[in-house]
């Protein structure tokens, strides 16, 4: 893969600590950077104003094919640790929810010749995201402490390929639909960065500022008069998105990335008339809490790897 770009992560043992990358992914668009604050004044005599030394913001933009392994990583940076246990020889099954605490990373992106790299990084929101004709792709921002340059890693990458869409299942109550052409869910998991007095001026650590959240976009073709009933008449859903893998080994387990809501109510359904092409609904949804997914989603991952703490 010499002198194709990269996204590589790495968790960090403290917030700010910086390793190096060790899990690499194919991007599609990177961009970590930092952000001087608005300076500030201070009285200066009688004359005017002295402007204060500024602050550094920084974040981290990135969208990347989502291979079932290293996409642990980016849930575990945005929701927490998993729930994991072994399903067979080599193979484990990592339930991922909203859960209390915060895990920073690095993210390092590179365009092959150069690299730069943002470190002390949680996620503020991730989406996955399937259409015709496509891989799993992953989209992600979130604060950070820093970006800055480093020398250009060599990327090794799993060997599991992100999940096709001719593969995948998506499900509404159970029933499975043929007519979605895209789908995509958004996990938001607000994020406030601290800056705390005599810290240089960079963000000293990071807070979770509000409760985890997940909305959900789907695009049918063609339109149908059952989803404006849905939106209309409120009723509560149950969708879900199934996408498997090649085998593991000799045993039963197989690569899976399956994201679960069990409890949506459709926020809108537009109904659009044009004279070109097959009409299309664009249809957004709502995730509730329940039983099965305390805050209304819940992704589950099977593969070779073992932990991610």
């Amino acid at each position: 893969m010499s002198g194709l770009g990269y996204l590589g992560l790495a968790p960090e043992v403290d917030y700010g600590s910086a390793e190096a990358p060790i899990h690499f992914l194919p991007v599609a668009t990177a961009t970590p950077q930092e952000t001087p604050s608005a300076a500030e004044v201070a009285a200066y005599g009688a004359a005017g104003h002295e402007p204060l030394d500024r602050g550094i913001n920084a974040e981290a933009r990135f969208s990347v094919e989502g291979q079932p392994d290293v996409l642990g990583h980016l849930l575990t940076a945005l929701l927490g640790p998993p729930v994991t246990e072994q399903v067979g020889a080599g193979a484990w099954r990592h339930t991922f929810e909203p859960r209390a605490g915060l895990l920073t990373y690095v993210v390092e992106a590179s365009d092959g010749t150069q690299a730069q790299r943002a470190d002390g990084l949680a996620f503020a929101s991730l989406t996955l995201g399937m259409r015709t004709g496509a891989y799993l792709a992953v989209s992600a921002i979130g604060p950070a402490r820093r970006a800055v340059p480093v020398a250009t890693a060599t990327a090794s990458y799993a060997a599991e390929d992100a999940p096709r869409w001719k593969n995948v299942t998506v499900l509404l109550s159970g029933a499975v639909l043929t007519d979605v052409v895209e789908t995509a869910i958004t996990i938001a998991a607000p994020v406030q960065a601290v800056a705390a007095v005599g810290r240089t001026g960079y963000t000293s650590g990071l807070v979770r500022s509000g409760v985890a959240r997940a909305g959900i976009g789907l695009t049918v073709t063609p339109q149908s008069s059952a989803w404006l009933a849905r939106a209309r008449e409120g009723l509560e859903l149950s969708y879900e998105i199934r996408m498997p893998g090649s085998a593991i080994g000799a045993n039963v387990a197989s690569y899976q990335v399956t994201i679960q809501c069990p409890r949506v109510r459709l926020a809108a359904a537009p109904f659009a008339a044009n004279m070109r092409g097959v009409p299309s609904m664009t249809l957004q949804a709502v995730a509730y809490p329940a039983d099965g997914a305390v805050r209304g989603v819940k992704v589950v991952l099977v593969n070779v790897t073992a932990t991610y703490t």
